[in-house]
C-alpha cells in the first residue's frame, strides 16, 4: 500500500510567519497537535508540534537538566511568561525544519519505518519533487489502516 493511498490529503497548515499564538488557536478548537508549516506555494518549510512548543515553554535551566528537582519552582507563572513572549513570534522560531518527508509512491513499510525511527514530532508529509505538501500521515493513520484492513487484501496491497 502506498503512502497516497492512507495519507490525511490537504491537512490543515500555517505559514512560517505566522504569529505561534494564532499557530496554537488553530490547533486547539480541533484537536490538531500538528501542524505542517508551509509557504505561500505549498512548500514544506517544517512542522509545527504541541510537543516542541511545550519544549520551548520551558526555561533553559529546566530543559537542560541543570535543574533535577523543579517541585518548588513556581511553575504556573513561569510557564505563563514564557508564552507571552512567545506568542508575539513566528512559528519558524519554534517550528522543527527537518520534518519527515516520503513522497506519495512510499510503502506502508517504509512510512511505518521513518515514523518510528526519524520522527519525533510522530508525523511524515508526503511531498512531491519539489517540496509541496500533498498530505500527512500519523501513526494513529498506520494502525487504522492495519485494523481495517481484510486478510485477503493484506497481499495485494
Amino acid at each position: 500500500m502506498r503512502a497516497e493511498r492512507i495519507m490525511i490529503s490537504n491537512p490543515v497548515t500555517i505559514q512560517p510567519n505566522v504569529h505561534l499564538g494564532e499557530a496554537i488557536k488553530k490547533m486547539h478548537p480541533d484537536g490538531y497537535r500538528i501542524l505542517p508549516v508551509v509557504d505561500a506555494k505549498g512548500t514544506v518549510q517544517g512542522v509545527l508540534s504541541s510537543t516542541s512548543v511545550i519544549a520551548h515553554l520551558l526555561p533553559e535551566y529546566i530543559s537542560s537538566g541543570e535543574l533535577k528537582d523543579v517541585s518548588f519552582v513556581p511553575d504556573l507563572g513561569v510557564l505563563r511568561k514564557h508564552y507571552l513572549q512567545m506568542k508575539r513570534h513566528g512559528v519558524e522560531k519554534y517550528m522543527d525544519t527537518n520534518p519527515v518527508l516520503v513522497g506519495p509512491d512510499e510503502s506502508l513499510l517504509a512510512v511505518t519505518a521513518a515514523l518510528v525511527h526519524k520522527n519525533q514530532n510522530e508525523c511524515a508529509l508526503v511531498v512531491d519533487e519539489n517540496r509541496r505538501l500533498l498530505g500527512m500521515i500519523t501513526p494513529s493513520d498506520v494502525l487504522h489502516i492495519l485494523r481495517d484492513l481484510k486478510l485477503d487484501e493484506a497481499h495485494d496491497a
